[in-house]
């Protein structure tokens, strides 16, 4: 009840502040009601009209007493204060348009930075995820086979487990022109476990993922707009899927955020638990799990963790004995963010820097302008404005700075953030993102701390000159040194932050850089490539796939553009990593001796010309020919990097192979230089090559083209050559190999990008800082040039004077951003590829630079300074 009192008295205050004219008129004419009742009797007791009046105005007392008491019950004081302070802080910006304008803008070079990268690290750190109850979601890591998820959903008690996560693209037919959709595979409870329901139709039902089940499909929002243009007939339609006539049962949610892709197609995960085969030797993909509410992170692993013996005995090989040792359960958001949160909080921390250089470059403004306005402090003083109310009417002019600054700067967040768009990686973006009412009430926190910042120490200097012109101790330089001091400190500050961002930047910057010029092994110049998907179902067995792939090669081969051409089944940044085991013969096999089994980056199937087209050097023996068929021996290719590892002796060509469930042995005929597959940053994999045409991949294989037209002007000639073969075969991706390289560097790309953009824009705000702040010296201290000059100093001697203050503010203020920078560069640890933290090629560049653009910045105001007349100066003019 108190708090509804204190709310509706809050209310009628600020009604009496806004509806201020009414309320006068309102007491205007309750006041003369009441003397005119006065005045009637005395008139009725015998006096004259005037005397009754009189009477009457000495019996009621004080009429302006009676209305400001009236005032002070029917509206705010504070309030109309504040409300005068904000008009007449109006009214000064506008009779200052340039230093208006220039104010704002710098300010919203802070604050719209702020805004947009705060939007996103909202969206994608902050805000849960779009799940009921979402933070009892987490991820199982080390664990995925089929076998394990379906051993956990028999047995775990503490959570509830379900895959979500089965990236996967696929071929859609019999609708118009074929397409490669993007599709993920999900077990037939993730749904229901996401708390997702279908906006038409309905999501998997219990069974639909185990084999003998029907083939269904479940479609996103905006592929079913695209594709059926919201036709809700779809759910009585089949779709051809990779071959297969699917059923459409429903319609996702439209703006659902799946956890780990974008798909425009779902599919059940099949799985046949009476194959201990398929069910052991298959992913299922990402595990995630719903804890029960009783259930915990730590309950929950030790309970997988005692399943693990188990599970390990189940495989129909032996499993390493440390199989599922990294066991660990991660939060879902955490887990889907992943290696992108340090990046984000680092261009976070960047942006606060620019807005502390920003705030630090106004307040100089606004102390450099109070210089000029001690008359009117004086004045104000003088009229009974009491220091407090100074101070006040200051941090109010900065608070009004602080908005126009911040309705400018959201107006700059907005572009930036679709450009932040565009950069950001896209397996990041776990929520929407966008400029709401929760990013706008932390840019309205933001721009209040703003013009506290910006306003606190001119409002102090206000108030410390309004106090002494209050008792008389006003003087023309009374505050001259204070000032001086002051402006040098916010200029060494704006410098130090500048120095540590610069640094920041410099050091991502080189390490990117060092990623741009990383070489990847083979040859991305003049190539182009491709993702070639065949209908799977027109080709049952391994001779029709071969004779497919021969075909397509031909084809694309007697292209005018084509100078060589290549098929595998996975290229270099595919996207689509692979390996296996193998066993080497004349060797203890793994399975009975217990040793570690030899692993190898596997690229399954490769033809003839794959090396040749991409210059991967051979180191010995030979390479795939036209021979290797077949029907003829199997024979590989190994790296050098696994010809070490396994074949230390030098013994690699020669040696032969089988793989686990194959009985067919493969020699390796050829040893390669090593080439990085899917990172820039990591050592490279030791690699095994086997013959496509001893080898058929049953997917897409990926399409090389050696030439020198535009992938652009090739993709029309590619899909008309492929057509010819197989109208129904897709062709998606086609782009040059280097953009396949240049995709898996996107996040590296993303930070250094905006760091570098953030660190010029603070540099800009250093040299204007410098700027105002040598030009706010220099106009103060023309009596002194001037006693100088008339002295006998020289032009030379005056500007050297003036930029030799200018270089002991820029060497303060670098030299406490070094020793700050020292300290940051150990937090940019995991950003920096290949460069050291303290790499003094960089403190080296950036201080120089620092000190050039500060000289440079003070050298105009020490010409100025030169160029003063000693008469002019001494007379005040």
């Amino acid at each position: 009840m108190r708090t509804l009192r204190r709310l509706r008295e809050l209310a009628r205050r600020l009604r009496g502040t806004l509806g201020r004219r009414r309320l006068e008129k309102e007491m205007d004419e309750e006041l003369r009601f009441h003397l005119e009742r006065l005045a009637e009797r005395n008139l009725r007791a015998g006096m004259s009209p005037a005397e009754a009046r009189r009477r009457a105005r000495l019996t009621f007392g004080n009429l302006e007493g009676t209305r400001e008491r009236g005032r002070d019950e029917q509206r705010s004081r504070h309030l109309e204060m504040l409300a005068q302070d904000v008009r007449y802080a109006l009214r000064l910006l506008r009779r200052s348009p340039v230093f208006t304008a220039a104010a704002v803008l710098t300010l919203a070079l802070g604050i719209g930075p702020s805004t947009a990268v705060f939007s996103v690290v909202d969206g994608v750190l902050l805000r849960p995820l779009p799940y009921p109850e979402s933070e009892r979601l987490v991820a199982i890591e080390a664990l995925g086979y089929k076998g394990e998820l379906l051993h956990i959903q028999e047995h775990a008690r503490t959570l509830r487990t379900e895959a979500v996560g089965w990236p996967e693209s696929f071929d859609l037919t019999g609708q118009g022109d074929p397409e490669r959709v993007e599709g993920v595979r999900v077990t037939a409870g993730a749904f229901h476990l996401l708390g997702v329901a279908a906006a038409l139709g309905r999501t998997f039902a219990a069974g639909e993922d185990r084999a003998g089940a029907e083939p269904v499909v479940l479609l996103a929002h905006d592929f079913w707009v695209r594709r059926f243009g919201r036709d809700r007939a779809v759910l009585e339609r089949t779709l051809t899927v990779d071959g297969m006539e699917r059923r459409v049962l429903g319609v996702l949610p439209p703006g659902l955020h799946h956890p780990f892709a974008a798909p425009e197609v779902v599919l059940p995960v099949a799985m046949n638990p009476a194959d201990a085969i398929e069910i052991w030797s298959q992913t299922a993909g990402t595990l995630v799990a719903r804890l029960h509410h009783e259930s915990s992170v730590q309950s929950a692993t030790r309970e997988l963790a005692s399943f693990l013996p188990a599970m390990r005995a189940s495989f129909p090989w032996d499993m390493p004995p440390d199989h599922g040792s990294g066991l660990t359960l991660t939060p879902l958001q955490e887990f889907m963010v992943g290696d992108a949160r340090p990046g984000l909080l680092l261009l976070g921390a960047a942006v606060a820097m620019v807005l502390l250089i920003a705030c630090v470059n106004v307040a100089s403004l606004l102390l450099a302008r109070g210089a000029a306005r001690r008359e009117e402090a004086a004045l104000r003083a003088s009229l009974g404005a009491t220091p407090a109310r100074v101070l006040r009417q200051h941090l109010t002019e900065a608070l009004v700075l602080a908005g126009l600054g911040a309705v400018a700067g959201v107006a700059l967040a907005r572009g930036l953030l679709a450009l932040l768009l565009v950069w950001l990686p896209a397996e990041v973006r776990v929520g929407a993102i966008g400029i709401d009412a929760r990013v706008l009430g932390v840019t309205a926190l933001a721009s209040v701390a703003a013009a506290v910042a910006i306003g606190v120490l001119p409002a102090l200097k206000a108030r410390a000159f309004a106090l002494r012109a209050a008792v008389g101790a006003g003087g023309r330089g009374a505050t001259g040194s204070g000032r001086g001091r002051a402006g040098g400190l916010l200029v060494a500050t704006e410098l130090a932050a500048a120095t540590v961002l610069l640094l920041s930047a410099g050091l991502v910057l080189k390490g990117f850089a060092g990623l741009l010029a990383t070489d990847p092994g083979f040859r991305t110049e003049g190539v182009v490539a491709a993702t070639v998907s065949p209908p799977l179902y027109r080709y049952p067995s391994d001779a029709a796939l071969r004779a497919l792939h021969a075909d397509l090669i031909e084809a694309v081969a007697a292209l005018p553009a084509a100078e060589a051409v290549a098929l595998t089944d996975r290229a270099p940044f595919s996207g689509r990593p692979g390996g296996s085991v193998f066993v080497i013969e004349g060797r203890p096999h793994p399975a009975s001796s217990g040793g570690g089994w030899p692993w190898a980056d596997l690229r399954g199937g490769v033809s003839p010309a794959y090396f040749d087209l991409l210059e991967i050097p051979l180191v010995a023996g030979r390479t795939f020919s036209a021979a290797d068929g077949a029907g003829t021996e199997r024979v590989a290719v190994v790296s050098r990097q696994l010809a070490a590892n396994y074949w230390p002796d030098g013994d690699a060509l020669g040696a032969r192979f089988t793989f686990p469930g194959d009985t067919a042995v493969t020699e390796v005929v050829g040893i390669v230089e090593d080439v990085r597959w899917e990172d820039l940053t990591g050592p490279t994999p030791g690699a095994l090559y086997l013959s496509m045409a001893q080898w058929v991949s049953r997917g897409p294989v990926d399409l090389l083209v050696a030439t020198d037209a535009a992938p652009a002007a090739l993709r029309a000639p590619l899909r008309a050559a492929i057509h010819r073969v197989d109208d129904a075969t897709t062709l998606a991706g086609v782009a040059p190999l280097g953009s396949w390289v240049g995709a898996s560097i996107r996040e590296p790309r993303f930070t250094a990008l905006l760091l570098g953009a953030f660190a010029a824009v603070a540099l800009l705000l250093g040299a204007v800082g410098v700027y105002g702040v040598m030009a706010q010296a220099v106009g103060q201290r023309r009596r002194e040039f001037g006693v100088r000059m008339a002295l006998g100093a020289s032009h030379a001697g005056v500007t050297g004077m003036v930029l030799r203050e200018a270089g002991a503010l820029a060497v303060a203020g670098v030299g406490m951003g070094t020793l700050a920078g020292l300290a940051a560069g150990r937090l940019l640890a995991g950003h920096l590829h290949g460069v050291a933290a303290t790499d003094p090629m960089v403190f080296a560049a950036v201080a120089g630079s620092l000190g050039a653009v500060a000289l440079t910045a003070a050298w105009l105001p020490a010409r100025r300074a030169a160029r003063v007349e000693p008469v002019l100066a001494l007379r005040g003019e």
